[in-house]
């Protein structure tokens, strides 16, 4: 079993989560209820998980793209925001660009920002270094809010501007639910997201962790970007800034 507890919200906070999914998705309580608990029980499973799917409903794009075209789109996936915590510190917030997804499924596939509900995800795959980054946070005692700036992802289209608004519109009121002690962006669809938000909030960009991102991040650290690198980077530097965020505050 992993010593690292999955959406252990607060009861409160988490019922105020629930509710802004709800104004946002063609959701019920009971149905986000039951998409935690499937995430949840996947949390410490050695195997690949069954697949979390919801009816294609849940997302209704707002646009001129008809419903029977709609459900003929192959990939439709969904992140919902996930909480990682070994402890019940202060809360930061990453934010991702979206749940991008190869997977055709007639449905909405679910899921966590950067698969961190799959174990697999956080200790083999080449998920295992944003986990890696992720863990030292929480090493320090920090639990850790994930979340998608668009929690939409289709394959074969791109969202329109209704939708985009829309979860600018959602990711605004996520920070004043969480109220976290900083923001930390990976990525410039991140990063400029939340800038456009305008938030008195501590807000800390770096390069996306891919590896897609090596140039960025060789010119930020000014030294080559291994994943070693990158790691020790990582963690001086944002341990750096939450210490000095604390002092301020």
């Amino acid at each position: 079993m992993s010593n690292i507890d999955f959406c252990a919200f607060e009861s409160s906070q988490f019922q105020s989560m629930r509710n802004l999914l709800r104004e946002t998705f063609n959701t019920s309580d009971a149905e986000l209820l039951r998409l935690y608990k499937a995430l949840k029980a996947n949390f410490d499973k050695d195997e690949w998980p069954a697949e979390v799917s919801t009816k294609r409903d849940f997302f209704k794009p707002q646009d001129s793209l008809s419903k029977k075209d709609y459900d003929r789109l192959e990939t439709v996936a969904c992140d919902l925001p996930s909480l990682l915590s070994r402890a019940k510190g202060n809360t930061v917030m990453i934010v991702a660009q979206d749940p991008y997804s190869n997977t055709s499924s007639p449905k909405v596939t679910v899921g966590t920002p950067y698969a961190m509900h799959i174990r697999a995800c956080r200790e083999k795959l080449h998920t295992k270094k944003y986990f890696q980054l992720i863990d030292v946070l929480l090493q320090q005692g920090y639990q850790t809010y994930l979340t998608d700036v668009y929690k939409i992802y289709i394959r074969e289209t791109k969202l329109k501007k209704e939708d985009c608004l829309r979860f600018f519109n959602l990711l605004r009121q996520e920070i004043e639910t969480i109220n976290p002690i900083a923001i930390v962006t990976w990525g410039r669809v991140a990063t400029n997201a939340v800038a456009k938000l305008n938030l008195q909030k501590s807000h800390y960009h770096y390069p996306h962790p891919s590896g897609a991102a090596r140039s960025a991040w060789a010119k930020l650290m000014q030294q080559s970007a291994t994943d070693q690198n990158i790691y020790n980077y990582w963690k001086q530097d944002i341990l750096n800034k939450l210490t000095s965020n604390a002092i301020e505050h």
